[in-house]
């Protein structure tokens, strides 16, 4: 009898907890999938033929950094912090996003321009960057600022 008091102690938990963990996983997969859709829509907003705008080299970046690199910066004697602001640690920001990769569409006359990089950030009204020829590097070094906190990439399709 004992040895089931037992087990149903120690399964309890771990259960509620897988429980958690897989909630939270699964709108945290919502929340990037969303915001990538979100943010591929205001890039092609205001080119001539939206529809015709082809991607590669999505990353989906958080500023914040990913869950595991935020569990990493925890110390020991901080873990009250892990239950005080649970929601914080483990879930995403969609604000603190951005996307980062290249873009492909026709112009005015139908033909494709070919591959320019972009950035975009996250917010409540996104600004989208795409690299002119002979422009600055600004969409690049934007997406060296959060190449640690990658948190979805896109395969190219060719």
């Amino acid at each position: 009898m004992k040895r089931k008091v037992l087990l149903i102690g120690i399964a309890t938990p771990i259960i509620v907890l897988s429980a958690v963990a897989t909630t939270i996983y699964f709108e945290n997969q919502s929340t990037i999938k969303n915001s990538v859709r979100i943010l591929k829509r205001a890039v092609t907003d205001k080119l001539n033929d939206p529809e015709s705008a082809r991607f590669r080299s999505l990353q989906l970046q958080s500023l914040e950094g990913s869950v595991v690199d935020r569990l990493k910066l925890l110390e020991l004697k901080q873990y009250s912090l892990l239950f005080e602001n649970w929601g914080l640690l483990f879930k995403y920001d969609p604000e603190l996003f951005q996307l980062c990769g290249e873009i492909n569409a026709k112009n005015g006359f139908g033909a494709y321009v070919g591959y320019k990089q972009f950035y975009i950030s996250g917010g409540k009204d996104p600004i989208p960057f795409i690299a002119a020829e002979n422009s600055n590097n600004f969409p690049k070094d934007m997406c060296n600022i959060g190449k640690d906190g990658v948190v979805y990439t896109e395969p190219d399709y060719q």
